[in-house]
């Protein structure tokens, strides 16, 4: 099951992006360790599953079983 929770929102390039850099300054705030591996890590997930979420929700939701 994919991105069940984004099925028909329509969430948009100017909604996924916002949250991207809310969660990336959240980050800094909280200390994540300035690492530029672990940085670079942690933005390429955050990168790949808002594409992904964008993505799926575009999808009508259905009900569990079809």
């Amino acid at each position: 099951m994919v991105g069940k929770q984004q099925m028909g929102l329509a969430i948009s390039e100017d909604q996924r992006r916002p949250w991207v850099e809310l969660i990336t300054r959240t980050a800094d705030e909280i200390g994540l360790p300035e690492n530029p591996e672990l940085r670079s890590a942690f933005v390429a997930y955050l990168e790949w599953g808002t594409r992904l979420a964008r993505a799926n929700s575009g999808a009508p939701a259905r009900s569990v079983g079809q």
